[in-house]
């Protein structure tokens, strides 16, 4: 499950932030997600319980993408 832009502490490790680029949050967001906000990590933790519970006895051979429309390319 590939989580997409995601809220995370200022010192997390992470590549590029809205920060390295003069963006503050508020900025940076809506050029990464169609819903215009970083994810919660208990949005990505939500998805993934979803995907480990019977509820999902029948997903197989598929990526869950957690990410806001991310990868649409918008």
């Amino acid at each position: 499950m590939p989580p997409g832009a995601w809220a995370r502490p200022p010192r997390a490790c992470s590549p590029r932030t809205g920060a390295e680029f003069g963006l503050d949050e508020e900025t940076y967001a809506p050029q990464l997600s169609l819903l215009e906000r970083f994810g919660q990590p208990r949005e990505i933790a939500q998805a993934s319980l979803w995907l480990a519970s019977d509820a999902s006895s029948y997903i197989t051979g598929t990526v869950i993408h957690a990410d806001a429309g991310y990868v649409t390319g918008r």
